[in-house]
């Protein structure tokens, strides 16, 4: 009987540990993704037209997209958030959503120079593709973080809807 219950408190503190690191990569993850939509912010202020600069910036894009299945992929491994796991998810969100907002509106400024290349429709697919994914992540975000924690999110997220939209019209 102490065996059984000694093996029962030793699964129920795995699971707990597990949440807990899962949790924790879940949100270092979110830090990755702020740093790479950082990087890809970053290449497409600095380009100048072009092919082959279009060909750089395809890349910062692409890794930020793989940061962000990353983050969308972490979260889903997670448990639940609780109420002081989503605070601080939330947190990690909110150095995230400025730098994207950024990014956005720097792709939508720069939508004439990526015509000129001839690659407008191919950005464009990759803005879609970027779109696809962050509606993807936040169907993820519903299912793992408090509603209320989302509600804090919601005008943010309403946002970066748009944005994304702006920035997917101007590569037309």
């Amino acid at each position: 009987m102490l065996l059984k219950t000694l093996v029962c408190y030793l699964a129920v503190g795995a699971s707990c540990a597990l949440a807990a690191t899962n949790t924790a990569q879940a949100i270092s993850d979110m830090d990755n993704l702020t740093k790479a939509i950082r990087d890809a912010r970053d290449s497409l202020h600095n380009y100048q037209g072009g092919l082959s600069g279009a060909i750089d910036t395809a890349d910062a894009v692409s890794n930020a997209k793989l940061a962000a299945r990353t983050a969308r992929e972490s979260l889903a491994g997670s448990n639940s958030l609780t109420p002081d796991e989503a605070t601080k998810y939330y947190d990690a969100y909110s150095k995230m959503s400025p730098v994207l907002l950024d990014a956005l509106t720097v792709a939508k400024d720069k939508a004439p120079l990526y015509k000129e290349a001839g690659v407008s429709p191919q950005a464009r697919e990759t803005v879609q593709d970027l779109h696809n994914e962050k509606k993807m992540f936040q169907e993820q975000a519903n299912k793992q973080i408090p509603e209320e924690t989302m509600q804090k999110a919601a005008a943010s997220t309403e946002q970066i809807s748009k944005a994304f939209d702006e920035a997917e019209a101007a590569f037309l």
